[in-house]
């Protein structure tokens, strides 16, 4: 089998994997707790404060891995930005408190560990972090090889004269606030436009009362223009907040804008999240290719942000009907 292959048959495999927070499934907690106490403890002692946090979700939030209805690992990390990485000139910083597999000896080299790792990189751009920082003993040096591999750098931190800690820690590029790709109206590069009255007359069009645009994912062009795909869930801000039923909605794909497809918005619901959403429709409908609503409310989810967006602001289903 070629490497390309092999790659595509592990991503195929982790598709289903889905992050469940700890708020909604409290049980679970036990797994987090058992874990910690393993890979602390030993080193530091009981924390009894950290675990009450955790469990009581006050300053750290807590995920949980699941995959094929079995909880595989989870991450913890404080909400609040830290200056846990002030020496290295960073002042604004994701603090992790627990990256880590529930069963290491069956799940290494499962491509799980890559999966935490991601949503920690994810939680910190939603955050605006210019950094991430993970503190682990010493003793553990597997580990800390692993984070280190994954373009991690780590610095011994001495106590009583001896490093007995590692501090894991990478930079991030200073960012802006993070928009929403898909609401953002994206023009042809100069080398297709014919003229800046073309232009013009192109945005005119795209943006004539009752007429809006939005950018899509290639594959759910065709669905749409199929009648597969009949109702797009988005974040209830921005332009699709203003979004009216009888406008007519325009999506694109930003590398060949000429593969498009116009819908008239038939109906518009209000839903306070994805996964209430998908429950109340027909989630087939929202994502054809989904075996179940949960893969279905995953795709959603492994977009960066828009969990914590979807709380803050709720999601519409704009229910389409194909021109």
């Amino acid at each position: 089998m070629s490497t390309t292959s092999a790659v595509a048959r592990a991503t195929n495999h982790l598709s289903s994997a889905v992050f469940v927070s700890l708020v909604d499934g409290r049980e679970k907690f036990a797994l987090v707790s058992k874990i910690f106490t393993e890979l602390f403890d030993p080193f530091y002692g009981s924390q009894p404060a950290v675990l009450k946090d955790i469990e009581e979700r006050r300053e750290r939030k807590t995920e949980i891995l699941t995959h094929e209805g079995r909880d595989v690992g989870c991450i913890s990390y404080r909400r609040d930005l830290t200056n846990a990485l002030a020496d290295e000139g960073i002042t604004e910083c994701l603090e992790v408190t627990l990256i880590s597999l529930f069963d290491p000896e069956r799940d290494m080299g499962s491509g799980y560990r890559s999966l935490l790792l991601e949503r920690i990189d994810a939680a910190a751009k939603i955050a605006q972090a210019h950094g991430i920082c993970y503190r682990v003993p010493k003793k553990l040096s597997e580990c800390i090889q692993y984070f280190e591999h994954r373009n991690y750098k780590s610095k011994e931190l001495r106590s009583m004269g001896e490093p007995q800690e590692c501090i894991l820690y990478k930079t991030l590029q200073k960012r802006r606030r993070i928009e929403e790709d898909e609401e953002k109206v994206t023009r042809p590069p100069p080398s297709v436009q014919s003229s800046k009255a073309s232009q013009s007359n192109k945005a005119a069009i795209h943006l004539a009362p009752g007429s809006h645009q939005l950018t899509l994912k290639k594959p759910y062009i065709n669905p749409i223009r199929s009648g597969a795909k009949s109702i797009e869930g988005r974040i209830n801000s921005g332009a699709p907040s203003k979004f009216k039923v009888g406008d007519k909605l325009r999506f694109f794909y930003p590398q060949n804008e000429s593969d498009d497809v116009t819908c008239t918005i038939s109906k518009i619901e209000r839903y306070d999240g994805f996964r209430e959403m998908l429950e109340a429709t027909d989630y087939k409908k929202c994502i054809p290719e989904a075996r179940s609503l949960d893969e279905a409310f995953n795709v959603y989810q492994r977009i960066p942000g828009y969990m914590d967006r979807a709380r803050q602001n709720g999601v519409l289903a704009l229910y389409l009907v194909k021109q």
